[in-house]
Formats: structure tokens, C-alpha cells, sequence
């Protein structure tokens, strides 16, 4: 069965919040990632709770219990629970209207969605077919349980939507971005929740006062891009060659670009995340300076090993390494840093790239594409949120020399976390209005990959 996703369903309820408001693509397709994530991770809490009670049947008791746990702050449970209570008013009377219809000898009517229905948006039987994972379960499901996760995925939707058309506004724009999904997650604690990391988002302000020196300016400019700040052709000729290095066959390994950009956010976050964490012990110490031993206290209080071969060679620039310091919002720190932070990400890159190896060996192909990516984040119980190029991306073949042709991955070797909703059917089938083509803006940073000199 194919799976389907929540795209359309955002899209409407963007529409029914403001009218007005436009959204990207890539802000589009990671609030579905967010929303799926968020979809299995009720499911499975719920199934762990019902082995508990030793019961065969899901219902919407160990639904909300889940949410409860998982979401001991937020507040939309008398929405829930009114949602619930509305199903089960429905439900009984459409058996009392079926059996009066049924001894009457009445034609029987078309049938009509169960959001429609309930006056919901978010469609109850994907929900349902989320809580059997697609037929792989053999756990019994109630009729009010899909109704509840549908209810409780709406509910956050419409939070997130909400919050991130007030951050759009306040930057006096019409359009959600990457950006601002991201600063919105943040607030709901969705990120720490869920344990998400978004492609190209940015940080999270760190400054609070409001210095006019140049330093502080710089950090301030560098916090609102969301552009990355290690450069795309050494950051790709690294991970090249370190799968040269560790690839076992000798067969030289081909990319998809969605593979380099989400390796590339994740490296970017982490290191950001490790300055500041670093920073802050240096604060603690009463410096404004950050030195070497900070940066190897943190790693050793986090278990960050930063053992590398001595074959890697670290390309990044130190220049780029600044630029990412300053988006930590480190001012000063000591020589000896960058090559602890060049260290640092050559050990994750051979860790990441070894592994991956592993698992497209095991899928018996030679082309690392964001499915074996997102597979290894998923054991490792990261969820990125995943944006897809529909464009090609290029390789140069590294057995042959410089002037030799590039080898060319098309992006049906990647094979997307999340498949999209047909559009065509669900206008044909009269369940949405065409949109128009200005709802969904392109993103802005689509330019295709340069090829490396």
C-alpha cells in the first residue's frame, strides 16, 4: 500500500487559518516530517502502553494517555476530548439512521468522510492506517481512536501554523519559510521532543542585549540566515574522500544532493550545538574566551570521541569555522580551536559515513541517497526533517582523471521518507479546489550543485 502524507490536509488548514499567508515548498514538506514523526510516535507509545494493560484493542485511552506523557504542558485536550465525544455522537446516530433506512427499503446514500463529518480537516482514515502501520499490525483498533490521533495531529498543526504566522508577520513577510517553522518548534518544544533537526533553519537568537559593536552585529546577521556557512565544495570533497577511504569494494560511491545537505545540516548543528555548550563552560569559568580545554571537557561529558584516522584530511577553511563560532555566538576564542573543531568533524563524518556504507552495502547499491541517510538517523532515534530535490546531481567519477565525464545520480535513487499527495486525484475526486500556483512558492536556495573544479 502506498503511503500517503499530510500535505494536502496542512495546506487546507493554512488556508482556513489565514488566507493571506503562503508557504515554501521545503517549509511544506518538513512540517509533514514533523507530523509523521509526531504520528509514530503516538502509535508506538500508545501499543507500548496497551501491552501494559494487556488489553487487544487500541483506543483513544491509551492515545491520549501518550500525548499526556509526551506532552505534559500543552492544552488542547478538552479540544481532543470534545472532538471524541462528537464521533461518538455521530456514530450512534448514523447506526440509528441505518437501521430505520435499512426497514424502510431506502436507497443506500453516498457515503461521507468521517472528517468531513466531524468537521475536521486532518484525514482520520490515514491516521488509522498510522495506528496499524499499514497493515504490519495485528493489534485491533476502535473506531475513536483514529478520530483522537487525527484530532490531536490537527491540533499541533494548527499551534505550529499559528505561531509561525506570527513570527512571519513580525518579520513583515506573507510567506512561511524554513526559518520560521523552525523559531515556531522551537517555542512548542517540538524539537527537543522529538529530537528534529531542520535543513538550512538557522540558530536560535542567543544575543538579549542590544550591543551596536561590530562583533555582535555579525552574530545577530549570522543567527537570521539560515544559508550554510561551511562551504558546499570542500564540506562534499571531504565526504568523498572518506568514503574512498572506508569503502572496502574500491568501487567509487555516487551522491544524491538531498544525501550532502542533510549530512551537511546535521554536521552544521552539531557543531554549532558543541560551541555553545563549550561557551558556556568557559562562562561559568569567568572568561569571554573559549580555549581547547573547554571544547575537550564538553566532548568528554557528552562521550564525543574525537579519535580520527590519520589518512583524513580536514578541508574545511577556517574562515568557515569562524563564521560558525560567531553563529554560537562565541566572540573570542584560542588558536588551538580549530583544530580541535576539524577534529571533531572528521571523526563524525568517518563514524557516519562507515555506517552508511554498511547499510547501502547491505541494500546492495552504490549510490548514498537520503533513504540510507534518514534509515541510519532513525536507529540512532534522530529524525531529520526532510526536504527533497527534484533535480539531478552530479558526480565526477574520482578513478579516472580530471577531464573525464561526470557521472550523473537521478533522484529516483532516492526514495522519499515521506511519499507526496496526489494532487490531480483529490481535485478530480472533488475533495479540494485547485490551488493557486502562488500558495506554494519554490524555495528560494534551489540552484543546482556546482560541479568542483
Amino acid at each position: 500500500m502506498k503511503e500517503r502524507s499530510f500535505k494536502l490536509y496542512i495546506f487546507r488548514l493554512l488556508k482556513k487559518i489565514d488566507p493571506k499567508i503562503r508557504i515554501t515548498k521545503s517549509a511544506l514538506e518538513s512540517l509533514d516530517s514533523i507530523i509523521r514523526v509526531l504520528g509514530d510516535k503516538l502509535t508506538s507509545d500508545s501499543l507500548s502502553l496497551l501491552s501494559t494493560t494487556e488489553m487487544k484493542t487500541l483506543t483513544d485511552r491509551e492515545i491520549l494517555s501518550a500525548f499526556k506523557i509526551f506532552f505534559p504542558k500543552e492544552t488542547i485536550e478538552k479540544d481532543v476530548l470534545s472532538m471524541i465525544g462528537k464521533a461518538e455522537t455521530l456514530k450512534m446516530e448514523r447506526s440509528i439512521s441505518r437501521n430505520v433506512s435499512h426497514e424502510a427499503g431506502a436507497t443506500r446514500e453516498k457515503r461521507e468522510t468521517r472528517e468531513n463529518r466531524l468537521g475536521m480537516i486532518f484525514s482520520v482514515s490515514l491516521c488509522e492506517n498510522i495506528l496499524r502501520q499499514f497493515g504490519t499490525s495485528s493489534v485491533h483498533v476502535s473506531s475513536l481512536a483514529p478520530v483522537c490521533l487525527a484530532s490531536i495531529l490537527e491540533n499541533i498543526c494548527k499551534n505550529l501554523l499559528q505561531s509561525s504566522i506570527e513570527t512571519t508577520v513580525n518579520a513583515q513577510r506573507s510567506t512561511i519559510s524554513v526559518r520560521n517553522l523552525f523559531l515556531s518548534s522551537n517555542e512548542l518544544g517540538l524539537i527537543k521532543a522529538l529530537n528534529v533537526f531542520f535543513v538550512e533553519s538557522g540558530s536560535i537568537p542567543t544575543l538579549k542585549d542590544k550591543k551596536r559593536d561590530r562583533c555582535s552585529i555579525n552574530i545577530r546577521k549570522l543567527q537570521r540566515s539560515s544559508s550554510f556557512l561551511i562551504q558546499r565544495a570542500p564540506f562534499n570533497r571531504m565526504v568523498r574522500e572518506v568514503t574512498d577511504i572506508f569503502n572496502s569494494d574500491k568501487i567509487p560511491m555516487k551522491f544524491t544532493r538531498d544525501f550532502f545537505d542533510i549530512l551537511h545540516s546535521y554536521i552544521e548543528n552539531n557543531l554549532i550545538l558543541l560551541m555553545k555548550n563549550s561557551y558556556r563552560l568557559a562562562s561559568h569559568d569567568g572568561r569571554e574566551t573559549c580555549y581547547a580545554r573547554d571544547i575537550v571537557l564538553m566532548m568528554e561529558l557528552t562521550n564525543i570521541s574525537a579519535s580520527v584516522d590519520n589518512e583524513v584530511k580536514s578541508h574545511i577553511p577556517e574562515a568557515s569555522i569562524r563564521k560558525v563560532a560567531l553563529r554560537a555566538g562565541i566572540k573570542r576564542y584560542g588558536e588551538d580551536c580549530t583544530e580541535v573543531f576539524r577534529k571533531w568533524i572528521s571523526s563524525t563524518l568517518v563514524d557516519i559515513l562507515s555506517k552508511n556504507i554498511e547499510i547501502a552495502k547491505l541494500s546492495k547499491v552504490q549510490t548514498l541517497s537520503a533513504k540510507i541517510l534518514i534509515s541510519y538517523f532513525h536507529l540512532q532515534g534522530i529524525n531529520p526533517a526532510v526536504i527533497h530535490h527534484k533535480r539531478k546531481t552530479v558526480k565526477k567519477d574520482r578513478s579516472t582523471s580530471t577531464d573525464s565525464t561526470s557521472s550523473v545520480v537521478n533522484d529516483e535513487d532516492t526514495i522519499n521518507n515521506v511519499n507526496s499527495v496526489d494532487l490531480e486525484e483529490s481535485i478530480s475526486s472533488g475533495e479540494l479546489e485547485p490551488p493557486e500556483l502562488s500558495d506554494i512558492e519554490e524555495n528560494d536556495d534551489d540552484n543546482v550543485e556546482k560541479d568542483e573544479k
